[in-house]
């Protein structure tokens, strides 16, 4: 199991294979992916009835409700393909979670800024991916 997961999170992170919001095992923070940006969501202890994310990324707009997969992970995939979706620029974006009705930070990622009210948002890096490296004697 711990190198399935493996596979799967490295997956994530280099794009090499479509993301199956099905397969997602655990919450974290959002991973920036070729197909677009993915929130997990996840609470064991206390399991919310529904979970919805808003943030910079869809100008704090009406928020996103996520699906709950078979995992109890309630999954996102924010994408430039969907009607309301931008491509997204490099960059920081702050997003925060709708839980049960009850705005909260992200509490699987420690990256935390704080508006002009005060108000704790957590935030996610929109980077380019690193060229590939070709070997000297590619040709």
């Amino acid at each position: 199991p711990f190198i399935s997961a493996m596979i799967i999170i490295e997956a994530l992170f280099t794009g090499a294979y479509a993301v199956n919001l099905h397969d997602v095992t655990q919450g974290g923070p959002p991973i920036v992916t070729e197909e677009g940006i993915l929130f997990r969501y996840e609470d064991h202890q206390n399991p919310p009835r529904y979970v919805m994310v808003s943030g910079d990324f869809n100008s704090w707009e009406i928020p996103l409700l996520m699906k709950k997969n078979q995992h109890n992970i309630y999954v996102y995939m924010y994408s430039a393909t969907d009607a309301h979706s931008v491509v997204l620029r490099k960059g920081r974006y702050r997003y925060r979670y709708l839980v049960d009705g009850i705005w909260q930070p992200d509490p699987r990622n420690d990256n935390t800024v704080y508006d002009s009210y005060g108000t704790a948002l957590s935030f996610f890096e929109n980077r380019p991916a690193a060229a590939p490296r070709i070997p000297p004697n590619a040709n």
